[in-house]
């Protein structure tokens, strides 16, 4: 990917012929920034983004962050500099790394804005919680609901005395289990 941009900087500022139409991709004769403008829209479409790689963005990482900066600072020529790249901080293609290129790194600046982890919004936080109390609440209405059921039934047939102790031994077993499943 940093190969095509070298060699479109290698025409930047010229017209077409004698250079290759491949470089001018907005087809108005000149090969120039709206060029690269439409080249690093292209190449970060071709590479999965939404959005153009920004000026500034010298590793086409799809960020300007703290590395780009130093880059470009490392490789400061001033407006008199010559042959500069993409790569080392030549944002405009005008072939030196200047306040220009410097300023527009710093309009663009992003940080490191692929690097964040993703983290939950609190809606769908409070969305878990509220599933998980209505869970709790169910089983424990369901559990109540036998218990009441259970002593309701004890209490009519013992009153009519037709449970043994035995039987209502058993009887509170099978509701002890029942609980736990």
């Amino acid at each position: 990917m940093q190969h095509g941009l070298d060699a479109l900087y290698a025409v930047f500022n010229t017209h077409v012929p004698p250079t290759d139409p491949l470089f001018d991709l907005n087809s108005d004769t000149v090969v120039g920034e709206a060029d690269l403008d439409l080249w690093l829209n292209l190449a970060a479409v071709e590479n999965g983004y939404f959005s153009p790689y920004l000026r500034g963005d010298t590793d086409l990482d799809h960020d300007v962050d703290t590395f780009d900066l130093t880059q470009m600072i490392m490789n400061y020529t001033g407006a008199i500099g010559s042959d500069t790249t993409w790569l080392t901080g030549d944002t405009d293609g005008d072939g030196d790394t200047d306040t220009v290129d410097l300023t527009t790194a710093i309009i663009n600046f992003t940080g490191a804005r692929n690097a964040a982890a993703a983290v939950p919004e609190p809606s769908s936080l409070l969305l878990l919680v509220l599933a998980v109390g209505n869970v709790v609440l169910c089983r424990i209405r369901q559990q109540r609901m036998r218990c009441q059921e259970l002593f309701a039934f004890l209490l009519a047939d013992r009153a009519n005395e037709n449970v043994s102790p035995a039987d209502l031994a058993t009887m509170r077993l099978q509701h002890d289990w029942s609980f736990r499943g």
